[in-house]
């Protein structure tokens, strides 16, 4: 699974509940991938409930491996990809 722009905006309860059953049901299951323009220390922040907040985040990282990209090259302003040439 893919959770792209993690923490684009602030979650709705609604939302939060969902993703919790979410990461809770893939704990240990299978591999996640977050893609966030938020530093990780912000996570907590989107949530509307700390304590839920609290109980995504430690099913989204258990067992995670952190890797940290600053200052990269925006892909989507170069236009888009010529899959031919590709």
């Amino acid at each position: 699974m893919i959770l792209d722009d993690f923490g684009f905006r602030k979650y709705e309860t609604k939302e939060a509940e969902l993703l919790y059953a979410l990461a809770d049901e893939r704990l240990g299951s299978g591999s996640t991938v977050i893609t966030s323009n938020r530093p990780a220390e912000d996570w907590y922040g989107v949530f509307p409930d700390p304590v839920i907040g609290g109980a995504i985040l430690d099913r989204l990282v258990s067992g995670a491996i952190k890797i940290i990209v600053e200052q990269a090259k925006s892909y989507r302003k170069s236009g888009p990809v010529d899959r031919m040439k590709a």
